[in-house]
């Protein structure tokens, strides 16, 4: 027999010993004279199923006590309603980039329990296109701006609303060289500042003033040439990862306006 590999959204190919297993107790499972199928939810063999399977998962995921594994009914539709209900704040809201039907019905899911903005469309292009140059990295909330959303492409960092739009591409930057640097994650901070990484160091961005600072291990603390920022701290702080940089020891450090910078774990 030749079996097909698939990579479904879904369901997708399991190994052939799972399978054989499961079609030999199909009928006859664990000596209980039925199939699991047709054993009661509350019985203890069940039980016993249940939680080995949410202990395997946790296993799996590294979880420790502080965390519950939950199996759900339904599918990514669900979360469209989930993520609002546990993570937007009473009296709060989502902003989504819109680029299809899936983050349209995420859209209108989130507007039944809390305010769903749009940060950006392109419904006007039939969802042909996404408005940014590249191949996207990451999308981060701007922490003053409402409905507005930071963007980072390999080629491009976007700012928006939907209408009001600020960018700036790897061939702006003159310290990039455009035939091989590219961008890699942007993280916001207030006043329309965002600090988006790249193959060489590490740029801060004011969209209000139009300009931009470079940092790099030939001008600053900074450990490290390919920069992937991950989030600002409240204090100013710059959190980044230096992976894949050339002669550096794979780590995750700060950095600050002030120059310092701490490797932190490697």
């Amino acid at each position: 027999m030749t079996r097909s590999w698939n990579f479904y959204a879904g369901p997708a190919t399991l190994p052939l010993s799972v399978l054989e297993k499961a079609r030999d107790e199909l009928v006859e499972w664990e000596g209980t004279g039925m199939s699991v199928m047709e054993t009661s939810h509350r019985s203890k063999e069940y039980d016993r199923v249940h939680h080995e399977a949410m202990d395997l998962f946790a296993e799996l995921l590294g979880l420790d006590d502080d965390h519950a594994v939950l199996f759900l009914q339904g599918g990514a539709s669900l979360q469209f309603a989930m993520i609002p209900m546990n993570f937007v704040p009473p009296g709060g809201s989502a902003d989504y980039v819109i680029t299809g039907s899936w983050s349209q019905k995420a859209l209108k899911e989130a507007g039944i329990v809390a305010q769903g903005r749009i940060a950006g469309s392109s419904e006007g292009s039939g969802f042909t296109s996404v408005p940014i140059a590249g191949w996207g990295a990451n999308v981060v909330r701007d922490p003053e701006r409402p409905g507005t959303v930071w963007a980072c492409a390999n080629l491009e960092v976007v700012r928006t609303d939907g209408s009001y739009r600020y960018s700036r591409e790897n061939v702006d930057l003159p310290e990039l060289n455009p035939m091989h640097d590219v961008l890699t994650t942007v993280a916001a901070a207030p006043g329309g500042i965002a600090w988006v990484g790249s193959t060489e160091g590490l740029f801060r961005l004011d969209a209000e003033a139009g300009t931009h600072e470079w940092f790099h291990s030939s001008n600053s603390a900074i450990d490290a040439d390919q920069v992937t920022p991950l989030a600002v701290t409240p204090d100013g702080r710059i959190w980044y990862t230096n992976f894949n940089s050339l002669g550096y020891e794979r780590s995750i450090g700060w950095y600050a306006d002030l120059g310092c910078c701490s490797r932190t774990l490697s």
